[in-house]
C-alpha cells in the first residue's frame, strides 16, 4: 500500500501563488504548471526513495517544464509536501 500524499498549508499557497501568476501569463500554461506539478505528485507517491535528499529527511522533486522543485518528507504511512518553491528562491525558508 502506497503512503498517503498530504499537501501541508504552506504548499497549498506555494501552488496556488503560482498557478494565479501562470494564469495571468495564459490559461493554457496554467494548465500545463498544474498538469506537471500533478505528474510529479504522482511519481513522488509511487517512489519518494528516488529523490534525493537535500537537507536531513527533506527531500526535492524537480517539475521537468517549469522551474519548480517540491519539498517533501515521508515514512511509510506519509508523505508530507512541505512546499513547492521556485528554484530561484532560497530553498531553507519555511521548510518545517
Amino acid at each position: 500500500m502506497s503512503p498517503a500524499v498530504v499537501i501541508r498549508a504552506a504548499a497549498v499557497l506555494d501552488l496556488a501563488s503560482a498557478h494565479a501568476w501562470y494564469l495571468k501569463e495564459s490559461d493554457n500554461l496554467a494548465t500545463r504548471f498544474q498538469s506537471e506539478v500533478d505528474a510529479a505528485m504522482v511519481s513522488i507517491g509511487r517512489n519518494p526513495q528516488m529523490y534525493p535528499s537535500v537537507r536531513g529527511d527533506i527531500r526535492r522533486a524537480m517539475t521537468r517544464r517549469f522551474p519548480y522543485a517540491i519539498y517533501f518528507i515521508f515514512n511509510e504511512r506519509r508523505i508530507s509536501v512541505l512546499r513547492v518553491l521556485h528554484q530561484a528562491r532560497d530553498a531553507s525558508e519555511g521548510l518545517r
